[in-house]
């Protein structure tokens, strides 16, 4: 590679991500239950709420079983 081409870091300026631009990143919530205020305020929400995340439980094991099953069934050899 040619020397001239070379891009040194030096040339550059330092990008500093200050303090107010890591507060305002988002983060994803940890802990996915409402709290109790809001429950109380949004009842029928934080029921519909409440079975969405179970019918999530419910699609995700069954994705999980059929991976598994895929996964199993493309390990066996065929039977002829």
């Amino acid at each position: 590679m040619n020397a001239a081409r070379k891009r040194f870091a030096d040339k550059y300026p330092q990008q500093h991500i200050g303090q107010q631009a890591m507060l305002m990143t988002r983060k994803k919530p940890t802990d996915k239950t409402l709290p109790k205020f809001m429950e109380e305020q949004q009842r029928e929400e934080a029921t519909l709420y409440v079975q969405l995340r179970e019918a999530e439980t419910r699609v995700d094991a069954t994705i999980l079983r059929k991976r598994f099953d895929l996964i199993d069934a493309l390990s066996r050899p065929l039977k002829v």
